[in-house]
């Protein structure tokens, strides 16, 4: 659990937060997940990361983050 800030460096459409810094943050949650649930010691990538937006967020908004390993798969070549 993470909260983060979207101040005005996060500004996209005037007013709003780009969505690339919503989902630039999204990422570290879904790191700091995978690195607590035993990444530290083997390694972890994402295989893709997307998003759908329902509403613009506000520039200003607080919000609180949740992140968690539902499952793992095995590195193959």
């Amino acid at each position: 659990v993470a909260r983060a800030w979207f101040g005005p460096r996060c500004e996209g459409p005037p007013g709003h937060c780009h969505g690339g810094s919503m989902l630039a943050v999204l990422d570290e949650a879904m790191g700091a997940a995978a690195w607590l649930a035993g990444g530290a010691h083997r390694p972890v990538l994402a295989k893709s990361a997307t998003g759908t937006f329902a509403a613009p967020m506000p520039l200003g908004t607080d919000t609180v983050l949740m992140s968690w390993v539902d499952s793992e798969a095995l590195w193959t070549e």
